[in-house]
């Protein structure tokens, strides 16, 4: 009995493990294709370009949420804020930018307008495991004296696709972005995100 117990308990273990192993690879072979394929991508977009333009795929989510909460943590000073985020975006993954932010984070909506200010993302480059993201913030918030209204706040990340780390960060003393218009995710695209956008969940 001890040995018919011990062989269910082996099967067991062997199944859990061959489980872990395809888990295992499935992550990496995810992440070989981010890697080896080079994943490209603007926003805004660049006409004629290679990349995907596409700030719905995974790396270009994970950046603008690590990018973003950097810069709420920095600069908010515990205040909440509203979240500009590319128009592009559809529904589901502008509310999963914004639940995966934290920090006091919303989103722009009819009913936050004019509640609470607003950190505005200008752009965001997937260079392969590289990522830049410019934030426009009211320059109220960042230190140093400037006439401009806005300071912008290149974020430069590494990692990915979900997961990015923060590099470096540059202070601009005004907007050297265009100010979008808000994005009211009541007007976001509501279709469903096809596969290649749910490469992975944000962290």
């Amino acid at each position: 009995m001890d040995g018919s117990t011990r062989d269910i308990g082996s099967g067991k273990a062997r199944r859990a493990m061959a489980r872990t192993l395809t888990l295992l690879a499935g992550g990496a072979a995810a992440l070989g294709v981010f890697a080896a394929t080079g994943c490209y991508s603007n926003y805004p977009a660049i006409d004629g370009a290679r990349p995907l333009n596409d700030v719905n795929i995974l790396p270009s989510r994970g950046a603008t949420v690590d990018a973003v909460r950097w810069t709420i943590s920095r600069y908010a000073g515990g205040q909440t804020v509203m979240v500009n985020l590319p128009s592009a975006l559809k529904l589901t993954n502008a509310r999963g930018i914004i639940a995966s932010i934290g920090e006091g984070a919303v989103g722009v909506t009819r009913e936050n307008e004019g509640r609470f200010p607003v950190f505005h993302v200008a752009r965001v480059w997937i260079r392969n495991n590289r990522a830049t993201v410019d934030i426009l913030v009211p320059s109220g918030f960042v230190p140093g004296v400037t006439a401009e209204p806005w300071r912008t706040i290149t974020v430069r990340l590494e990692g990915g696709p979900s997961k990015y780390t923060v590099r470096d960060v540059q202070v601009w003393e005004t907007a050297i972005r265009e100010v979008p218009e808000l994005h009211y995710l009541e007007e976001a695209d509501t279709t469903p995100a096809p596969a290649r956008e749910s490469f992975g969940e944000i962290e």
